[in-house]
């Protein structure tokens, strides 16, 4: 940015001191009226990002109460779904654990007496 100061004052200088040709004056008198006026789209685009806010706060202030509470759901959604998938896991361990231990035979069996007697006896006798 300073660079463009010293190139205009230079600029300025030399017009002041007639080196420049008058069809150059007029173009440097027309660039530095030019460069005062501003973008207006720059302008908004600034106005924006000094109006976002930062962190937390713009997830709060942008989001409605009603999609706040959505977005709360389904964070309890997402929790139910991780407990539900590491049961999942647990069980399907479980029955690794089990097939390790007992043939195919012996299985069918104790499946068969699960369901007959109930998962309380069946702890007892094995």
């Amino acid at each position: 940015m300073s660079c463009k100061v010293q190139v205009q004052n230079i600029k300025d200088w030399m017009q002041n001191k007639s080196i420049l040709s008058e069809d150059q004056k007029k173009e440097l008198a027309q660039k530095k009226d030019n460069s005062s006026v501003k973008d207006p789209q720059a302008s908004t685009s600034a106005k924006k990002r000094k109006e976002k806010p930062k962190g937390k706060e713009q997830v709060n202030s942008a989001l409605p109460s009603e999609l706040q509470k959505s977005k709360k759901e389904k964070k309890a959604m997402e929790n139910v779904f991780n407990t539900a998938r590491t049961l999942i896991k647990f069980k399907n361990k479980e029955e690794e654990r089990i097939n390790q231990y007992f043939p195919k035979k012996l299985q069918a069996l104790r499946y068969i007496l699960h369901t007959q007697i109930g998962h309380n006896h069946l702890q007892k006798k094995f």
